[in-house]
């Protein structure tokens, strides 16, 4: 029972995190193409055998000690799933983080 209690706390908290992390305020409302951008993503996502995979890190953050953290998991996860991993920081700039992203 209280293992039981355990996981629904950890449920909760984690679906509050995940919801205050979605969320923002906007003035106005913008269509996304969400949907469009979704199907994309799933007609992306088969990988087949022998293709090599790539997972692009890139973020807004500088040099600092969260992000050294942030890098050095992000490498240990793609080392331990076999997978090339690129990581790129922006230095606090978001038009070369935007071209980071187009280019990737």
């Amino acid at each position: 029972m209280k293992l039981r209690k355990t996981w629904g706390l950890i449920l909760g908290a984690t679906a509050l995190v995940a919801l205050a992390a979605c969320g923002g305020s906007s003035d106005t409302a913008e269509d996304t193409g969400s949907d469009e951008a979704a199907t994309e993503a799933e007609d992306s996502a088969t990988v087949t055998a022998g293709e090599d995979i790539k997972i692009y890190v890139i973020t807004h953050g500088d040099d600092g000690v969260f992000w050294s953290v942030a890098q050095k998991g992000a490498e240990a996860a793609g080392a331990a799933l076999g997978v090339t991993l690129i990581y790129q920081g922006a230095n606090n700039n978001a038009q070369d983080q935007a071209q980071m992203i187009e280019a990737a």
